[in-house]
């Protein structure tokens, strides 16, 4: 394995040169985690799947959606100094807290804007959002990943700040290297971070080779089976 390197601003510009699905191929080449770890699953929709692909940093908090959830403390100004204080792109990664979070709506337009203009550049969560046209208008580029959309705001309150949270089958905390597009959601292992944009364009290559083999004008099927022949 490459050496490991602290990343630095540059790693989240290199990382959204590639899509996610490429991301995932090449952080597998390091043998890091098994395969079936480390991303999102379908249940995770992205709700701008035109815009190009985020990575940022994960600023974590939980959000309750109750009949008696305004009664508790507010924590929303506790995540908006994490966010502010933070020197990279921040994704906010939201896990739901209750029994119905297909009925919980955790951002909306108002909600993008004010997130986007502290720094971060997507949120992830397991409720709902809603306003998608406005968000576009207000937050351009701002990307959402959620269970689905829904009308009504509910009765939210962030909970939690901070805390580890598993979204969709992703276990994310705060700090961690989050990058997402119209594939998916996939965390970036820190020790490989700066490695990964370079393995990424490895894979391309591999794949563009294979591609030249399967569109190739005279076909060799012998030739393409070995490659899968183990």
């Amino acid at each position: 394995m490459e050496n490991d390197v602290i990343p630095d601003a540059d790693v989240f510009a290199d990382l959204i040169r590639y899509d996610s699905a490429t991301i995932s191929n090449a952080i597998e080449t390091f043998g890091v985690r098994p395969r079936t770890d480390g991303f999102a699953d379908s249940t995770i929709r992205c709700l701008y799947p035109d815009l190009a692909p985020i990575a940022g940093r994960a600023v974590t908090c939980r959000f309750e959606n109750g009949p008696d959830t305004k009664s508790k403390p507010n924590l929303l100004p506790e995540l908006f100094d994490i966010i502010h204080a933070m020197d990279e792109p921040v994704v906010v990664v939201c896990g739901h807290i209750g029994p119905d979070p297909a009925r919980s709506c955790v951002v909306g337009d108002l909600m993008a804007a004010m997130l986007q203009r502290l720094g971060a550049v997507g949120l992830v969560t397991d409720c709902g959002a809603r306003d998608l046209d406005v968000v576009r208008r207000r937050a351009p580029g701002f990307q959402v990943f959620a269970r689905g959309t829904v009308a009504s705001h509910g009765n939210g309150t962030v909970v939690e700040v901070g805390e580890v949270v598993t979204i969709g089958g992703l276990t994310v905390s705060t700090g961690d290297i989050v990058h997402g597009d119209h594939n998916g959601v996939v965390s970036v292992p820190e020790r490989i971070a700066v490695s990964v944009p370079a393995a990424a364009q490895r894979v391309l290559d591999a794949e563009d080779t294979l591609q030249r083999r399967v569109h190739a004008t005279r076909f060799d099927y012998e030739d393409l089976r070995k490659v899968f022949t183990h």
